[in-house]
């Protein structure tokens, strides 16, 4: 393969990520859950941004279009995403264009088969004016390479999430990911180089496949002991950069893409104990005076047994908001509808 590829600076505690001019780091183990962040579909509207589409494959504007698309995924999906999609793309591309004629044919003829994927390729030709997968032009030649890349990104997603998820994972898919790094070890994809930046020798590899970002990610948060948490808010892994208990991540969230989730996450924490307060003082002050009451009258048993009955039920109402099936606006519901202390026993009939 081409030194083509996401360029790693990796001294054994952190990953330094050279692009577009600047150095970024990453906690081990974080690159690999910026990439898993991405939604595959949400390509397509970039590709068919792309300049030069209708162009002939052969008129080398190609290069133009995967430029545009570099800089434009790198912006829309962050740094990590950006490189594999394009060094992914290209791979395909270059092999396109570089084998037989009999080999291209071959190639585009398994694409359009598509056996077990013609809902992939509906969704990628829709819209697009193609019917099926070729190289005549810039954009078929995309649009061919896009159909590729969802494969390949299917499979580095089944590995990350062995690695992440905290579900058991079947014996045989367990010992396939661990073959990659003995037997099917051809598989990874990477140079490696000792480089002398600013008087220090550093260790620099490309990674050049997506899989092989996986397998270099999963090895060394494996030996760092790195500790993987999903954001409560978008859903997303992510490498804690300080505290292993952080709940939220510090990508933008969904629900407002100036701010990230942690900020959401602390607006949503704010809200929530605001709530909780509310609660709070709303039960306080209707079982203050059932208290009062039966004290006053504690000739009335049905006094003492309505507050029975309103602490015993206010513990399940806890457990229930706890576990998250019911909420505070419920809750604050239940105690305005409970019979205060001033009705007769019959209405609790």
């Amino acid at each position: 393969m081409n030194d083509v590829g996401l360029t790693v600076d990796f001294d054994g505690k952190v990953n330094q990520v050279f692009a577009n001019g600047e150095v970024t780091a990453y906690p081990i183990g974080e690159m690999m859950c910026e990439y898993a962040r991405l939604v595959p579909s949400d390509l397509k509207r970039l590709l068919l941004e792309c300049p030069h589409q209708s162009e002939p494959m052969d008129s080398g504007l190609y290069v133009d279009a995967m430029m545009w698309l570099y800089k434009a995924s790198c912006e829309e999906f962050g740094i990590i995403s950006g490189h594999m999609i394009t060094t992914e793309l290209s791979s395909v591309v270059r092999d396109l264009r570089n084998c037989s004629e009999d080999e291209r044919k071959e190639m585009l003829q398994d694409m359009n088969k598509a056996e077990g994927k013609s809902s992939i390729k509906d969704f990628i030709l829709e819209d697009t004016g193609y019917t099926e997968f070729g190289c005549e032009t810039v954009m078929q030649l995309l649009l061919s390479a896009y159909m590729v890349f969802a494969s390949i990104y299917v499979s580095f997603r089944h590995s990350f999430n062995i690695v992440v998820s905290e579900a058991e994972v079947e014996e045989k898919h367990a010992l396939a990911l661990w073959s990659f790094y003995s037997d099917n070890h051809d598989f990874q994809h990477f140079t490696f180089r000792i480089l002398n930046v600013e008087g220090e020798f550093r260790s620099v590899y490309t990674i050049q496949s997506s899989m092989s970002l996986a397998l270099f990610e999963i090895a060394h948060s494996m030996d760092a002991n790195t500790i993987f948490v999903k954001c409560k808010n978008c859903g997303n892994y992510f490498v804690p950069a300080r505290r292993s208990d952080a709940k939220y991540c510090d990508y933008p969230s969904p629900q407002q893409k100036t701010k990230t989730c942690k900020e959401i996450g602390a607006q949503i924490a704010r809200a929530n104990k605001e709530k909780n307060d509310a609660a709070t003082k709303q039960y306080r002050k209707l079982y203050m005076q059932m208290k009062m009451a039966s004290r006053r009258n504690p000739q009335q048993a049905e006094l003492q047994e309505r507050l029975h009955r309103l602490t015993f039920e206010a513990k399940a109402w806890r457990k229930e908001m706890m576990d998250g099936t019911k909420d505070t606006k419920e809750f604050l519901a239940w105690l305005e509808s409970f019979p205060n202390s001033t009705e007769s026993k019959t209405t609790l009939v």
